[in-house]
């Protein structure tokens, strides 16, 4: 059959716009998931075995065999921290470009920036001694410190986590062990605001869940709770973790508490920005990945992939 010429005329007009749809389709599809439109969702965890991965807007990039165990940005700069390559040293990357960490056998667990200036907390040397970085420096702790939770803010570098054989909870200021008073007492993470200073954890020896500003214990009156994140935003305090005899995953806002409605969800990082509540994680019984908005939830398109930690900056 012919064609007459007007309609070999439309669909010369037409494929342009067609090849234009698909490509846009297909820049959609490889988008792990999209931010709202004022601000920049940026994610770490893994896109697969030993495919360590970073997404900002969604967008993966991906860093191969390494282990990422921290995130921070800024509008200029991602900030990400792990350990690379066969010999898991400890590397520091600024916007994707790999630098090693200072120290021997360096293994770094959390970090943040202030002043484009990187403060981490992990291990060094052969006996894996706990140690903070406070840009290209390095300081060790005694022996038998642990300290798994970091922040930093004016220059001065607060750790979180416990001392001695008998496991006495606190933290460092720049160093400088200060004891919480609670027997039995668990640091599970640390913020500081305005110089002062908001732990999450446990204390007693029924693990009730409390925290302290400036080492003023305030229990947290839901029994059965537990407490793995804290964020502080003009004074007011945000926890996540988990609550009551089905470990339903929460967060509270202010003192309100908020239960995730999947099924086993585990909440693994939280940020908050102008009082919105991010949180990363998975849930279900095939570990799905995702992350929360105010307790709405985005579900990463990977199946496969897996996050770890969330940092949220204005929009570009």
């Amino acid at each position: 059959m012919m064609l007459n010429g007007r309609f070999l005329y439309n669909l010369l007009l037409l494929i342009p716009l067609l090849l234009v749809s698909c490509q846009a389709a297909e820049n959609i599809m490889e988008r792990a998931f999209e931010s709202p439109e004022d601000v920049q969702i940026i994610l770490t965890g893994a896109s697969g075995p030993m495919q360590a991965s970073l997404w900002i807007d969604g967008v993966l990039h991906n860093y191969g065999n390494a282990y990422l165990s921290g995130l921070y940005a800024d509008n200029d700069t991602v900030y990400v921290v792990g350990t690379s390559g066969i010999l898991n040293r400890g590397t520091l990357w600024r916007n994707n470009e790999p630098e090693r960490i200072p120290g021997s056998g360096a293994q770094v667990i959390g970090l943040w920036v202030e002043n484009d200036i990187p403060y981490m907390v992990g291990t060094s040397g052969f006996l894996d001694l706990t140690t903070y970085w406070a840009g290209d420096e390095l300081f060790t702790l005694g022996d038998n410190a642990v300290a798994p939770t970091m922040f930093a803010e004016n220059g001065h570098v607060y750790l979180g986590g416990a001392i001695g054989g008998v496991s006495t909870a606190g933290y460092w200021i720049d160093g400088e062990w200060m004891p919480l008073p609670q027997p039995e007492a668990v640091v599970a993470d640390i913020f500081v605001e305005n110089g002062v200073i908001y732990i999450a954890g446990a204390y007693g020896l029924s693990e009730l869940a409390g925290i302290w500003i400036d080492g003023e214990l305030i229990p947290l009156e839901e029994p059965g709770a537990e407490l793995t994140h804290i964020f502080v935003e003009d004074g007011i305090i945000y926890l996540a973790g988990i609550y009551g005899p089905q470990s339903v995953a929460a967060y509270w806002a202010d003192g309100e508490r908020f239960d995730l409605p999947e099924d086993t969800a585990l909440i693994e990082d939280m940020y908050v920005k102008d009082g919105i509540v991010y949180l990363a994680g998975s849930y279900g019984l095939t570990g799905q990945a995702a992350f929360w908005i105010n307790g709405q939830r985005y579900d990463m398109v990977d199946p496969n992939s897996d996050v770890d930690h969330i940092f949220v900056i204005d929009a570009k």
